[in-house]
């Protein structure tokens, strides 16, 4: 008896039983009843003739097996759940229609060690944990990955199996899901919420609210992945939907949460097996306490994630334009107009001759002007003339005011990664950045982090 087991003994009893349905089964002197009849196990599909099963010698001594483990049947036949939301779970005979699935891989009807040591496991962990296990989704349809990214023990990015949008096909849980010819990838993250066992335990508005507290840090992690990708150049990094579920023996539950942004066009983009290595040591810098502790960091890159979002123009100028305040105002003192610092701020950081300088300048110019118009209702027409008007053809006429919006949304990409890596390297306290010496040229009294010019992070 392998010792790990909760109970070695049940564990034992269980697979003895299961090895004897499935050859019941394959010998063909069992009823396999088909999916059209399943009602009394909904997430497998078919289900096993119970008066068939009651004659194996087998059955008799796991049902005594289970009904001496008063852990398992204290949570048969009861109220299970979490603190808002219960259902009623199967009687010890129902159980055991359903455990035979234990063994039962790709619907073959045949014992399969490798699958009844998974899913035993997560019969373990249903019925002597005191909490449920909830798994956070975001499927994405844009990138294609080279390989799984594990970010952190419980954050990753993988593929998208069948079974995590629909636990039905839980015994074809390695199929990828596909579209359009591509496996479908996601980023995935866990957390707990407690056990609630019994009709008689009131709900209490507390304890839902802390379960409502642990789904949306969930949501935050997923949403900060999304940030890593998109600093990274990945533009296409947009889920389709936020769904959180269970994957438990006992309790299923299943939420979606609705996305700020479906863009409007979808299209593919194969990553190199590059990108898994530099998005896992930008991800550990970007989580990294002495970067996470500077907010000016952390609300500009909120903004720039949300300025991928936004259905419109206005909304993405904004958002750009807070961060850049955060990135070039937050710490800058000395006195003088805000508009003045902040494109001087900007010139200085971004560029490193005077050319680049002056379009740096320039642009944070006219963004500054037009998001000040947006915020205070005023007409905007004649700010977006001239910059249309001075925008070089590049993607295209009809293109020329996109262009100046992406150039923006450059810069900000370009100053976050600057700021981490200053953040990640200097020992200089809290001041990230001399503003001043910047200015008037002192770049020895700065951080000794690397230079990054405009562009360098742009995919």
């Amino acid at each position: 008896m392998d010792s790990t087991y909760r109970n070695p003994e049940l564990r034992d009893c269980i697979e003895s039983y299961v090895r004897a349905a499935i050859d019941l089964i394959a010998e063909g002197k069992g009823t396999k009843y088909p999916y059209d009849d399943w009602s009394a196990a909904p997430e497998f599909p078919f289900i096993f003739s119970k008066t068939e099963l009651k004659e194996l010698p087998a059955y008799r001594h796991c049902l005594e097996s289970l009904q001496a483990d008063e852990i398992i049947i204290h949570q048969l036949n009861n109220m299970v759940g979490i603190n808002s939301r219960r259902s009623r779970t199967s009687d010890v005979e129902g159980l055991m229609v359903r455990l035979p699935h234990l063994g039962v891989y790709r619907n073959r009807i045949r014992f399969n060690e490798e699958h009844f040591e998974t899913e035993y496991a997560a019969f373990e962990s249903a019925f002597y944990e005191d909490s449920f296990v909830y798994e956070a989704i975001a499927p994405l349809q844009g990138p294609v990955f080279a390989e799984s990214i594990k970010l952190e023990s419980e954050v990753e990015i993988c593929r998208l199996n069948q079974f995590d949008l629909s636990p039905l096909t839980k015994n074809d849980m390695d199929e990828d899901s596909i579209i359009f010819g591509n496996a479908l990838w996601a980023i995935k993250t866990q957390y707990r919420i407690p056990k609630v066992i019994g009709d008689e335990v009131p709900i209490e508005t507390d304890k839902t609210k802390e379960d409502e507290s642990r789904r949306d840090q969930a949501n935050d992690v997923l949403d900060r992945v999304l940030a890593c990708l998109r600093l990274l150049g990945v533009p296409n990094a947009y889920p389709q939907v936020l769904l959180h579920r269970t994957k438990s023996w006992l309790f299923h539950d299943v939420r979606e949460y609705s996305t700020r942004h479906r863009p409007s066009t979808q299209f593919s983009w194969e990553l190199d097996a590059d990108f898994t290595r530099t998005c896992t040591e930008f991800w550990a810098k970007l989580q990294s306490q002495i970067v996470q502790r500077h907010h000016l960091i952390i609300q500009a890159i909120k903004r720039f994630n949300y300025a991928h979002e936004r259905h419109d123009w206005e909304d993405k100028i904004v958002d750009l334009l807070i961060a850049a305040e955060a990135i070039f105002l937050s710490q800058s003192g000395g006195s003088g107009e805000l508009s003045y610092r902040l494109k001087l701020n900007a010139a200085m950081f971004l560029a490193s001759d005077a050319r680049s300088r002056k379009q740096v300048f320039d642009d944070m110019d006219r963004a500054y002007s037009l998001r000040s118009k947006i915020v205070h209702g005023a007409d905007y027409t004649e700010i977006k003339k001239e910059i249309e008007k001075k925008e070089a053809v590049g993607l295209g006429e009809e293109y020329k005011f996109d262009q100046f919006i992406f150039r923006i949304q450059g810069y900000i990409q370009t100053a976050i990664h600057r700021m981490i890596d200053i953040a990640s390297t200097t020992s200089k306290g809290d001041m990230l950045v001399k503003w001043n010496s910047l200015i008037l040229g002192n770049p020895e009294d700065q951080s000794d982090a690397p230079e990054v010019n405009v562009g360098e992070h742009n995919r």
